[in-house]
């Protein structure tokens, strides 16, 4: 292999480097607990995308997705959630997977997770 081909590859790994939507550390999977989700609202960090969402304790809760700008965002009549196997389901009234997130990391007001597309993403996350 010529260097030429192995130059991103070492300068991510040199530089500390990371694509956006990937971890810059080694991120295992935590379980999510009724206690983090029930009466909370989370909104995804970017500048170009909405995606925010709020969790009744009762199972449903709102949802707000698309893009900033023109094309605006949608707000969702409502949605279900539920924690299957560890991981946060939101559904549509027809049961409809919306997003599935797999919780990796949390402070006080950040979450880290991994979406059902397999993106890692940050989100604000407050009661």
């Amino acid at each position: 292999m010529k260097f030429a081909a192995l130059f991103p590859i070492v300068a991510f790994t040199v530089l500390g480097c990371t694509p956006r939507g990937q971890s810059d550390t080694a991120l295992r999977e935590m379980p999510w607990k009724l206690e983090d989700v029930a009466q909370h609202k989370i909104s995804l960090k970017s500048d170009h995308l909405v995606e925010y969402y709020e969790f009744g304790d009762n199972g449903f809760g709102k949802a707000t997705i698309g893009g900033v700008g023109a094309n605006g965002a949608l707000m969702a009549p409502g949605v279900r959630w539920e924690i299957r196997d560890g991981k946060l389901v939101i559904t549509t009234g027809n049961e409809e997977v919306l997003q599935v997130l797999t919780l990796l990391g949390r402070t006080e007001d950040e979450i880290t997770v991994r979406t059902k597309g397999g993106v890692i993403e940050r989100f604000n996350y407050r009661h």
